[in-house]
């Protein structure tokens, strides 16, 4: 997928979040580019000179957070970058306000949430989604059935548990705690 979508906290601090290619996103997420323009803006002579969205991320106030390495479940993202200076979404250029503010996270401070789990508060796009049935919650422990997919959840346990038994010692499985 290699989505970068945008969303705003509780503060109204802005965060860009890179799916890598197996994360997943929000289903009305739009994949955007909002830190290359804020600096293709800011050095107009050099549009192309910036080198990681780590650096960019620090440079604009941006919090980055990046998909986790896990494929079943499906993983968190985590934070990657606090920046110096966190960025309030109302001191950006209209255009990229607007796109960052699609999406918000009310309950979330980015300054405090190492993980976020996006499934947890939207709709969620994915590879293979026929197949995934659980996810990892920003806890880093718990895992949950994805919507709609409750009834297939209990094999997803006893098999993680059969085939990845020192994994799935390491989780506390909602409603399958025996």
């Amino acid at each position: 997928m290699d989505t970068n979508w945008y969303a705003v906290d509780a503060d109204g601090h802005v965060a860009m979040f890179n799916s890598g290619e197996n994360g997943h996103a929000p289903i009305h997420a739009e994949d955007a580019f909002h830190l290359s323009a804020l600096y293709r803006a800011r050095h107009p002579d050099d549009p192309d000179g910036w080198d990681t969205y780590e650096g960019l991320a620090e440079e604009f106030g941006f919090f980055l957070y990046d998909y986790g390495v896990a494929w079943d479940p499906i993983d968190t993202y985590e934070r990657s970058v606090v920046p110096p200076r966190p960025v309030h979404v109302e001191q950006l250029p209209p255009e990229v306000r607007d796109g960052c503010k699609k999406l918000r996270l009310p309950t979330v401070r980015f300054g405090e949430a190492e993980r976020i789990q996006p499934m947890e508060f939207f709709p969620c796009a994915y590879w293979y989604e026929e197949d995934r049935v659980a996810y990892l919650a920003a806890d880093g422990v718990t895992v949950r059935a994805v919507r709609g997919k409750e009834r297939q959840f209990p094999d997803f346990v006893r098999r993680i548990r059969a085939e990845r038994p020192d994994e799935a010692a390491r989780y506390r499985f909602e409603g399958h705690d025996d």
